[in-house]
């Protein structure tokens, strides 16, 4: 096949690949038995896809050179229609049209097959600045191997995310869709990015088996696409090729670090690769189970490869969320986090992600604020396009009380990864501890919008309703989040402060003794009980909790200067006293 040629090898449509080379109908990757002219019936229907094809035109283009009854067609139809699904009442795929024949109603995707497509496909057109790797889907196989599609995709994106000229959606966005059925085009709309890259997986014994493209969300239309057909053992040919070859159809001028990264390897040990997929995969989840899987098997990865500076990356990641969730004491995780970030940059000192996970340890565990500033300016200067750094850089900002570069910062996040239900959120939180209520409240109710069930979002949307004597309102809110997320501290303790302000002295103390109870346990916060006493206006309690949340390196104390909960404290002396101790004083 000539550079820059295409061919068409196939088409999609729901659940359906129709293979014209192999002549086979799959289903999800199994082979649906159809007699030779069924076949013949089927490939001419969807080749004229929404158009009508007469009974006549369509015999003539599947028995060319015989002369056969018109009910042999309509046997064929219906044999189709048995394989395909349709229901009786209602066509999905064939619609009858009355006296005319037949029509094929529903979406297909052409797939196509071949080196440079973006020069075939796009010719000189304006080179694309925004992209989704969509989850690999994985066809069939042995159970267990469904992390493979989703851990491929992010093994991708994070090689692309090196690139400067273009803006990655990062994996946080796109893991929505693995394991399920989707349209590429509209999955790019909704991500809002101008191409998507989307793959399929076949593993049979120790081969693997990928077919890779990337569409243009606005022409519909695939700018390259390539089959690979390798050992198990060598999946990183279909990244290489993948990611390299992607950068060339997106017609990138790359610099000769950026091709070094766009190859870089982070392992050569396919079975460390394979551990790191699987914890990137459980990582993803954001759950308590998720954490304890990924953590697993990104220390069984670094096991397998002591120099895998990617996995002590992701190692540092699951104990950062492991203390920000709730699920683990600040000085049991972050220790653990500092020393897996620290030995991730003694490997490879340009690994963004790295910087990034040291920096969230600086701010919210050592309290070291130009050291914490220092690695995020050193992840952003190495990848710009990292939406995490950008995030949490933002969230620093903001306890530092410079809420006019968080608020720009924070947006700078959210045009990289516009549906993340955190950074949605924690716009609406920079507004919030900016005293910016109103505006706060509209960030939330669009974040909500995005995920009904986020219970994050209802919890602070209650802390902005409570700063506008909303009382009622944010109970509500915050009931809603109780609702789904189960009984968590952080959101009784909310309950209980309300309660407080509001003059419900009894069900503020209710919800204070639950979590005295509950204090005896690692992960609740000592912070979260003294917000309780502020609300009751017991400032010596309030004092004496928050000296304990010190000793305890909780991470709430990174809010000490601007969170609007302990206004009533600042007045105090003793406020001014524990600014100082966390380097916040003036």
């Amino acid at each position: 096949m000539a550079q820059g040629e295409l061919t068409q090898s196939g088409y999609e449509f729901g659940p359906f690949r129709l293979d014209v080379a192999e002549r086979l109908l799959l289903r999800d990757g199994e082979p649906v038995l159809l007699p030779p002219k069924a076949f013949d019936t089927l490939l001419a229907l969807v080749a004229n896809r929404g158009h009508i094809l007469k009974k006549d035109d369509l015999m003539k283009a599947v028995w060319p050179e015989t002369i056969v009854e018109e009910n042999n067609l309509s046997q064929y139809v219906s044999a189709l229609r048995k394989a395909l699904g349709d229901d009786p009442d209602g066509h999905r795929y064939i619609e009858t049209v009355p006296r005319l024949g037949y029509r094929f109603v529903a979406r297909v995707i052409d797939v196509w097959e071949g080196r440079g497509a973006q020069e075939s496909a796009r010719g000189e057109g304006a080179p694309v600045r925004s992209i989704a790797v969509l989850p690999f889907k994985y066809l069939g196989g042995e159970g267990g191997d469904e992390y493979l599609g989703l851990g491929i995709a992010d093994a991708i994106i994070t090689r692309l995310s090196n690139l400067r000229q273009i803006v990655v959606r990062p994996t946080a966005s796109v893991s929505k869709y693995a394991g399920a059925a989707h349209d590429p085009v509209a999955a790019g709309r909704e991500l809002r990015v101008e191409a998507v890259l989307e793959g399929r997986i076949q593993r049979a014994e120790n081969r693997i088996r990928a077919t890779v493209q990337l569409i243009s969300v606005r022409d519909e239309a695939p700018l390259w696409a390539e089959k690979f057909d390798v050992e198990f053992k060598d999946i990183f040919t279909v990244e290489d090729a993948a990611s390299e070859q992607v950068a060339r159809a997106l017609i990138l001028k790359l610099t000769r670090e950026e091709q070094e990264l766009l190859s870089k390897r982070y392992t050569e040990d396919s079975e460390a690769y394979q551990l790191y997929l699987k914890g990137r995969y459980y990582w993803n989840k954001r759950s308590s189970g998720g954490f304890k899987k990924a953590t697993s098997y990104f220390q069984q990865a670094i096991d397998k490869d002591p120099g895998y500076a990617l996995a002590y990356a992701g190692l540092a990641d699951c104990y950062n969320l492991h203390s920000y969730y709730g699920e683990l004491p600040p000085r049991e995780s972050f220790p653990k986090a500092k020393a897996a970030s620290t030995r991730a940059l003694e490997i490879d000192d340009r690994l963004a992600e790295a910087h990034t996970s040291l920096a969230f340890v600086r701010a919210w565990h050592d309290w070291d604020w130009p050291a914490a500033e220092s690695e995020f300016e050193r992840a952003l200067q190495l990848n710009p396009n990292y939406a995490t750094a950008r995030h949490w850089y933002a969230l620093y900002l903001m306890a530092m009380g410079r809420e006019v570069e968080a608020l720009e910062e924070i947006k700078r996040a959210h045009e990289i990864d516009p549906l993340s239900l955190p950074i949605n959120r924690d716009v609406g939180l920079i507004y919030y501890r900016a005293r910016q209520y109103d505006r706060a409240i509209e960030q939330y109710l669009k974040t909500i919008e995005l995920d009904p069930s986020f219970w994050s979002a209802h919890q602070h949307l209650g802390w902005a309703y409570e700063q506008k004597a909303m009382y009622a309102e944010a109970i509500a809110e915050l009931n809603q989040a109780m609702a789904c997320a189960g009984d968590r501290p952080s959101i009784r303790a909310q309950l209980g402060h309300v309660h407080a302000v509001s003059g419900r002295r009894e069900a503020a103390e209710k919800a204070l003794g639950e979590l005295r109870e509950q204090s005896k346990q690692p992960c609740v916060s000592p912070y979260e009980i003294a917000t309780i006493y502020a609300g009751l206006g017991e400032n010596d309690q309030a004092f004496a909790w928050l000296d304990q949340a010190y000793l305890d390196r909780s991470g709430w104390l990174i809010y000490l200067k601007v969170e609007p909960m302990l206004d009533g404290l600042r007045a105090d002396p003793r406020f001014t006293d524990m600014l100082h101790c966390v380097g916040l004083g003036l």
